[in-house]
């Protein structure tokens, strides 16, 4: 699964929700269910969109389908495509979403953001391992990304997010799997202009008129704990500290904080398992 978005992808105020989809299910090494059915369900606070000055809790119940194929993968958030694979890298072209954000104060009178997502390639390149079991990697997508509002769909510009990843399946002997993504986002002006830009027509006092670009949107460190309960149902933990100090668009009257926070819980249950498995080192 993507984390997603990959990885970390700054589609609105339930982005971390999705990646907990991915630390819900992800495995550690030895043979899984080909073929899995269940259901997850999330909550926690996030920023309503990147830099914004306000948090919302979104909450996110859906069920699940995983089928874990050698060139195909199937998860909660995502599809992934890998197109080549060998034992330090893989290049693999993954789909993913993310949840709106319709009712944020600094832009009351503005449209919302409205339900995104991505698509594109991304290079993953394993970088070491550690002597406890730990797995650094990194990871290089480009990401394509549309929003719709079931209406109409938009193209919104590309997003780069060069991370390192680190995995440990087993973390301090507890059982639990930590994962932690951390690096720079990039995107180009389309999407700046999303979440930045102010028209003549939306100008308040407080709100003048501003035009994004493209370039530098901020950083995030990103952090998941999955802990088994038993063979089919676990709990999820989640933080994601962003900082935006530095970014292109600091001077848009929308870009109201140089730091964020999301924070997170979720459970995830595996309804039916097919007799057919495949060995796993751990679900992307």
């Amino acid at each position: 699964m993507i984390r997603q978005f990959s990885a970390a992808w700054p589609v609105g105020t339930a982005t971390a929700l999705l990646l907990m989809t991915q630390a819900a299910l992800a495995q550690t090494a030895e043979e899984k269910p080909l073929f899995e059915l269940g259901a997850i369900g999330a909550g926690g606070t996030f920023p309503d969109y990147p830099a914004s000055g306000q948090n919302h809790f979104q909450a996110l119940p859906l069920p699940y389908l995983i089928y874990r194929g050698d060139y195909l993968q199937l998860a909660a958030n995502s599809i992934r495509g890998i197109l080549f694979k060998s034992e330090r890298v893989n290049i693999d072209v993954s789909a993913s979403g993310a949840l709106p954000t319709h009712d944020d104060a600094a832009r009351l009178g503005m449209p919302g953001l409205d339900y995104m997502a991505q698509i594109g390639p991304r290079l993953n390149i394993l970088l070491a391992r550690d002597a406890t079991g730990g797995k650094y990697a990194l990871q290089l997508p480009l990401r394509a990304v549309v929003s719709s509002d079931f209406k109409s769909v938009a193209y919104r510009g590309l997003v780069v997010s060069p991370e390192i990843n680190y995995t440990h399946l087993n973390f301090l002997g507890s059982g639990g799997t930590l994962r932690l993504w951390i690096g720079p986002e990039f995107a180009t002006a389309r999407l700046m202009d999303y979440y930045y830009a102010v028209a003549p027509k939306f100008v308040i006092p407080g709100r003048p008129q501003y035009t994004a670009t493209g370039g530098y949107l901020g950083s995030h460190l990103e952090l998941t704990y999955r802990y088994p309960l038993n063979e089919r149902s676990s709990i999820i933990a989640y933080t994601g500290p962003t900082l935006y100090a530095g970014a292109t668009n600091e001077g848009s009257p929308l870009f109201k904080k140089q730091y964020g926070m999301s924070a997170a819980l979720a459970f995830s249950y595996s309804f039916y398992e097919s007799d057919a498995t495949t060995p796993v080192e751990i679900d992307e």
